[in-house]
């Protein structure tokens, strides 16, 4: 199959969970399929062909404009275009349907970002659903938020990367990061930015700077964007520099060591399609404390593999922290609960061939 991928943000590039999925995506995919990829960054993989996108502003308008120019004039190298559906100008989107109208081109949407309201002119994003051949949603919360909004069939594939483990002992790791050897880490992983909620994780460590010394406890912040300036003045103004680390964006293959380190790991966000930290923190068995919002709770389930949290709450983040730190026995639970799960429903091979299939089924079957 000859697929291209239309991604203007790419890991290395963004950070962002998406952008790190779909580089792992295209790159497997390369190994067996002629993949072609439209965007600023270069991967440097030999296996895949790259159209490299200019920067020109305004690129709300010229992004559209070159990737439409693009796939007209290559149009034989693919079968099939695949298109990844987050917050984006209209004129982005409208370039898919008159691709399929006028030269019959055949697209596949991934929709990564529920939260992205359906905007003014909404006909745009109708015909964009209407003319994809698929539409995939990464959680069960998504699929059926769209599947209202297409009044088509979405398909749910969890969006999972190839994980990988740390070589090196906690003990040379937390030297490393300069934490004591018998210290218990809580850790956060991901974007500084409101939605994320970062800000309610601190407060909620803030009101308990007692029980945090009392039980050698540490809080690592790993993850970079607007909100990062603010959380380390905040941690500045009441002296917790020492016991809260906000440490900034970790290159992904260095990820693993701060899962390495971790004993607890916290997700605080209003809104998530399919966390990657998230599964991350479920495949290292890690006890969880979770925000209970959409899309968390598609996958966790309170006092079986986590602990939930009203978000709006940093006093009952509070009392969720100081239940772990007292009761180790219900963190084995958990944590033996969360691993059960990740090991049951989430298969990296088998969302891989997930992907295929419906390529497949895309290029070569009607909708």
């Amino acid at each position: 199959m000859k697929i291209c991928f239309i991604l203007p943000a790419i890991y290395p590039l963004v950070t962002g969970g998406a952008e790190i999925f779909n580089y792992y995506l295209i790159n497997k995919l390369s190994e067996t399929q002629k993949v072609s990829y439209i965007g600023l960054d270069d991967l440097h993989n030999p296996q895949i062909n790259f159209f490299k996108l200019i920067r020109i502003k305004p690129t709300k308008f010229f992004f559209p404009l070159q990737i439409l120019l693009k796939i007209i004039r290559y149009r034989k190298n693919f079968d099939i275009i695949h298109v990844s559906f987050m917050r984006g100008h209209f004129f982005h989107w409208l370039i898919y349907p008159i691709l399929n109208l006028i030269w019959e081109i055949k697209y596949f949407i991934t929709i990564h970002d529920g939260n992205t309201s359906i905007s003014k002119p909404k006909w745009i994003y109708y015909s964009l659903f209407k003319r994809a051949h698929n539409i995939v949603c990464v959680s069960k919360n998504m699929k059926e938020k769209y599947s209202k909004i297409t009044q088509r069939q979405t398909i749910y594939i969890p969006p999972l990367i190839p994980f990988t483990t740390c070589d090196l002992s906690v003990s040379f790791l937390k030297d490393k990061y300069h934490l004591p050897e018998s210290s218990k880490i809580f850790i956060y992983v991901g974007s500084l930015k409101p939605l994320k909620n970062p800000k309610t994780i601190l407060d909620g460590f803030l009101r308990i700077t007692n029980e945090l010394i009392k039980y050698n406890s540490f809080v690592v912040i790993a993850g970079g964007g607007e909100l990062e300036e603010k959380l380390i003045e905040l941690v500045k103004e009441n002296r917790m520099e020492d016991r809260i680390r906000i440490i900034g964006k970790v290159n992904y293959e260095q990820i693993c060591e701060i899962y390495k380190i971790a004993n607890f790991y916290i997700i605080s966000s209003f809104y998530e399609g399919t966390s990657i930290s998230l599964l991350e923190a479920m495949s290292n068995s890690l006890p969880i404390i979770a925000a209970n919002s959409p899309g968390i709770t598609d996958i966790l389930i309170d006092n079986y593999n986590c602990l939930l949290f009203n978000p709006n709450s940093s006093e009952d983040l509070s009392n969720k922290v100081i239940k772990l730190l007292k009761d180790p026995q219900f963190c084995v639970k958990i944590s033996k609960n969360v691993h059960h799960d990740f090991v049951n429903k989430f298969s990296y091979s088998n969302m891989i061939q997930d992907y295929l299939n419906l390529f497949y089924s895309s290029i070569y079957h009607n909708n």
